[in-house]
Order: C-alpha cells, then structure tokens, then sequence
C-alpha cells in the first residue's frame, strides 16, 4: 500500500503449469493520499491459471494473460473501479453468465486480444432469448480477437459487439423431441408399427416387446432392427402373436 508521493511495484507470475486461486486478489493498491501514477500492480499469466475475484486497488493495474487460463469467479474489475489494462493473447476466459446481473463480469479501461476463446462455464436466470454484459472497455475495440467456445447444454448463443461492451446474446435450446412410435395399427393377423426419429434422415433403431410392462428393459425381446429412411421414419411389421396384450418400445443407439 503505498502512499503519499512513494513508488512501489508489485508483479505476480503465474508460469507453465501452476494454478493461483484466491477470492481476493488486488491489484495496485494505493492508500488515501497515493499518487496513483507511481503505484502498479501487474498479474502475469504465462500457460498458468488463475481462478478468482481481481479487484483494482486504485493505481495502475494490469493483467496480461498469454496462452493461460483466467478462471473469473466473480468479477475482474468494476464499473466504478476498472482495471487499467487486460491484455489476452491465445488466451482462454471463462465467465459466468447470469440473466440477473446488470454490470459485466470484466471491467478494464484498456483490453486487447489475440486468439483467446471465451468459455461460459453456467448460464443462470436465463429463460429465453438474453442480453448478458460480459466485458465492458473504453480503448481500442477487442472484438475481432475473441471468439464464443460452445454455451453448457441446453443453451446457444454468440457474442455480440455493443459500443464498449462485448456481450452475449443467449437463448434456451431446446433438444429435438426423442424418437417416437407414431401408430400402431393391427391388420389381418399383422402389427403393422410406425415411427420418426424426429431428426431426419438415416440412423439405426430397434423395436423391442413385452408382455409385461414392469419387466426391466434388458428382459424385453427384440423384434427387429432396422434403419431409418431419407425422411426419419421407420415401418415394421411383426406377427401379433397370442397374448392379449403388448406392449413395444422404440430403441435408438
């Protein structure tokens, strides 16, 4: 903590394949009455990880990420206090995405950005189409240096360029309906069985039967296996047999 007119400087090295985690990690911190020119603050992250909170303590305050990984636990940088500069090269950020939040996860005054992928670890509060803040910066536009890595399942989105702002436009995405039998249909002494895999052409299936329906899975008999056609549906015919009653169930890999 420096203060009144002293210097001090204070870089943290993150190398090769060691991990920093901490919930409270401060950069630059300058005491009332620091001349906050003269007070730095650097977190280097070379191939290493760091997992946390990065506040800015009031000086000059720099993170540079170069083929590491930086884990934001919950923010790095505020609004109200940004840090100066974050600088990613072949770097990998992972972020929380919370349909709640109304600032960004990342505030810096300065950013620049080489190949680094942004990774959302969870998406929360999100129900339908979404705006989320992620990274917010007032220098030079880093946009074209970051790319969006897959969203956790059950969500899509991409990242979006705001003024200042790199978001990310979200949505739910709702899995296919699963395979279905459609009819069955009793015909002279035949059951005649139909059915989709709800996802078009090609793909393997199997029908199996039972006469009881409490009977665990692996104890039902297999019909017949097949493939399905160029528009995802499926026809089998099978003897109806003697029992009263069956019941089928359609099997996909």
């Amino acid at each position: 903590r420096a203060s009144n007119t002293a210097t001090e400087s204070g870089i943290v090295n993150v190398n090769g394949t060691a991990t920093l985690i901490s919930t409270n990690i401060v950069l630059a911190q300058a005491a009332a009455g620091a001349n906050a020119s003269l007070v730095t603050g650097t977190l280097n992250v070379t191939n290493g990880t760091v997992r946390g909170n990065i506040a800015a303590g009031g000086g000059i305050s720099t993170v540079n990420v170069s083929g590491g990984t930086l884990v934001v636990s919950n923010s790095a940088g505020t609004t109200a206090a940004p840090l100066t500069a974050l600088n990613l090269t072949s770097a990998s950020v992972h972020l929380k995405a919370d349909g709640n939040a109304t600032t960004t996860n990342v505030n810096a005054l300065s950013v620049t950005a080489s190949g680094t992928t942004i990774t959302i670890d969870s998406v929360t509060n999100v129900a339908g189409p979404h705006t989320i803040h992620l990274l917010s910066y007032a220098g030079t536009d880093p946009f074209s240096g970051l790319s969006l890595a897959p969203l956790p399942t059950g969500y899509a989105g991409n990242l979006v360029d705001n003024n200042g702002v790199v978001d990310l436009n979200v949505t739910v995405s709702a899995p296919p309906p699963a395979p279905t039998i459609r009819n069955i249909v009793n015909n002279g002494g035949q059951v005649i069985i139909g059915g989709t895999n709800n996802s078009g052409a090609g793909g393997s299936y199997s029908v199996l039967s039972s006469t009881n329906l409490a009977v665990p899975l692996t104890n039902w008999t297999l019909l017949n296996s097949g493939t399905f056609n160029a528009n995802g549906n499926f026809s089998l015919t099978n003897a109806t047999g003697t029992n009263s009653q069956r019941f089928y169930i359609l099997r996909v890999p």
